[in-house]
């Protein structure tokens, strides 16, 4: 992209097209700041890539500089490989968005120095599409002490923000890498399948209708208990996802996409209400939790996601059970 920097002016704000270039020059030419801090909702291992060499030659070029990285994983916005990746760049100093009750979702970079700060401010993603092809806008704005309160404001933006991040840790890691990869199995469009179908589920592929592919389900407290296996399966996903037969018996093939790991299960039709598989996995998955499964040739895979260990994804997950059965009862989903 050819250099964009600024487009226009008004006042201490410079419009700028070309994020990265605008970031990228700054890096390259600025000589009085000490702390470089970067706020993103989404980085991808490309996009980190296209700005580290530059913010490595910047911590260089002068003693005690410090760079800081705080970014979002909610919905799966940043890659694993990203992560890893400015965690061995940026050792003890890549943050995780974790403590707050609504999505992180700014982009912006701030350097400070002693006379104040220079802030580019953007829609850019800190990923190849965001800095290379998309159509964004960004703002570099310079925030002098001698005006108005405007770089306590910032610190105080900035303060707030850190206070709700947690360090990015190897274990977090591990655990973010298993549920990002599981996640590439789970599509995010998708058609639900409604009442009315499920009761034509038996005979739905002979009239050529789509038969359900996902199926999402809560696990309620009083189902398992704490530790426990026990998933209860509600009759309607037993019939037309598992095409369990009134009153027969089938086997059922679980694959988890977190571990990838078999497992041969037998689900009966009791002709009542309970129809339950037994997974090893929610003894260890803290409550509350989603299940969701996904039809792969002659297998079930599925994966378990916690509200304490991924928040964002539980509440999407849990927006997306759209029928239930009696106001006390789990909320479930079949979708195409």
């Amino acid at each position: 992209m050819a250099m964009l920097l600024p487009t226009w002016s008004i006042g201490n704000t410079q419009v700028c097209t070309g994020f990265q270039d605008a970031v990228i020059h700054h890096l390259q030419h600025e000589s009085i700041s000490k702390e470089l801090s970067m706020y993103f909702y989404g980085v991808s291992l490309r996009g980190w890539q296209e700005v580290w060499p530059d913010i490595q030659t910047w911590l260089k070029r002068r003693p005690r500089r410090v760079a800081d990285m705080y970014c979002s994983i909610d919905n799966f916005s940043s890659e694993p490989d990203a992560l890893r990746k400015m965690a061995r760049n940026l050792v003890g100093h890549v943050f995780i968005f974790q403590r707050g009750h609504a999505i992180f979702h700014p982009k912006a970079v701030v350097f400070h120095d002693s006379r104040g700060a220079t802030c580019f401010i953007g829609s850019n993603n800190l990923t190849s599409a965001g800095l290379g092809w998309n159509f964004e806008l960004a703002t570099r704005v310079r925030l002098n002490r001698s005006d108005v309160n405007a770089p306590r404001g910032l610190r105080d933006w900035e303060t707030a923000i850190r206070s709700l991040c947690i360090p990015l840790s190897a274990e977090l890691l591990n655990i973010y890498q298993e549920e990002f990869q599981a996640a590439q199995h789970l599509p995010r469009d998708r058609n639900p399948v409604g009442r009315k179908r499920v009761q034509h589920s038996q005979t739905a592929s002979k009239a050529g209708l789509a038969i359900p592919q996902t199926a999402i389900m809560e696990v309620m407290p009083r189902e398992t208990g704490t530790g426990g296996s026990q998933l209860q399966i509600p009759v309607d996903v037993a019939r037309a996802f598992f095409n369990l037969p009134k009153g027969g018996q089938i086997q059922v093939n679980l694959l988890d996409a977190q571990s990838n790991q078999h497992a041969a299960l037998t689900m009966t039709d009791y002709g009542n209400n309970t129809r339950r598989l037994a997974i090893n996995r929610l003894t260890s998955e803290p409550r509350p939790c989603i299940v969701w499964f996904r039809r792969k040739q002659t297998n079930y895979l599925f994966n378990i996601v916690s509200q304490t260990r991924n928040n964002l994804e539980f509440r999407r997950l849990l927006s997306l059970c759209i029928f239930q059965t009696s106001s006390v009862s789990k909320r479930w989903g079949m979708y195409e």
